[in-house]
């Protein structure tokens, strides 16, 4: 199959599976703000992403992006899910060249907490692990104006964190960028950083909760120390 049947077999199933609008509307209310998502859940949505996974791999890898482009800017929840998944499965064939178009996915198409962190979590993780010299990136993020890019300068640290990488220190410089940021999920984002970062280094992150605790806000300070044993937890909120 060409790069338009994939696509055009892909949208059949999509709409064979959009079914439910119990779960379509109700699944807003994990949103802020409204958000355009299909009548099936997102399980589903990456069983489809893996179901063509095979086929997208047989493409050229710019055919791959374009067909990516083409299902972001849907704007569906579940298209994300499916763009994101199949960027992720192209991952052994990332090259630096790469940066630049997935900033342009993240800044121009992600639009709620779901899309940057499914992202910035997998596809852009990878990316960091094999060209960790973009880590530093992440500090020009923590500033965007886009609160998106913000949150997810926070966030795409979690894989390289989960997987070792030695990057505290940068850990330190997005979190104190992102300390005084307005946007709730981009509180929770700078927490949920640090709580993965506890989990490795769980002296050092109580020590710079402890030190930064009046500034933080309360939202930021329990994701943080969620991970931490109970009498750090009862001095990092006294």
């Amino acid at each position: 199959m060409n790069k338009n049947q994939i696509y055009q077999a892909l949208r059949k199933d999509i709409q064979a599976l959009d079914t439910d609008k119990r779960y379509q509307r109700s699944s807003q209310r994990f949103f802020k703000k409204k958000v355009k998502i299909y009548g099936f859940t997102t399980p589903r949505a990456r069983q489809l992403a893996a179901k063509y996974l095979p086929l997208v791999k047989k493409l050229e890898k710019n055919e791959v992006w374009d067909l990516a482009e083409k299902l972001l800017r849907h704007g569906y929840q579940q298209d994300h899910c499916i763009a994101f998944a199949w960027i992720a499965g192209w991952r052994k064939k990332y090259t630096e060249s790469d940066w630049q178009i997935f900033f342009h996915w993240l800044d121009k198409y992600a639009n709620n907490w779901g899309s940057v962190d499914d992202f910035s979590t997998h596809a852009l993780g990878y990316f960091l692990i094999d060209y960790p010299a973009y880590l530093s990136e992440m500090k020009k993020w923590a500033k965007n104006r886009n609160p998106w890019v913000r949150r997810a300068a926070a966030v795409s640290l979690v894989f390289p964190l989960r997987r070792q990488v030695k990057c505290l220190d940068l850990v330190w410089e997005v979190a104190d960028r992102l300390m005084g940021d307005e946007e709730d999920l981009v509180q929770k984002g700078y927490g949920w950083m640090l709580k993965v970062a506890s989990e490795y280094y769980p002296k050092p992150v109580f020590d710079y909760v402890q030190k930064n605790k009046r500034k933080m806000t309360r939202t930021a300070l329990r994701y943080a120390i969620e991970k931490m044993p109970v009498d750090w937890r009862r001095q990092a909120l006294s």
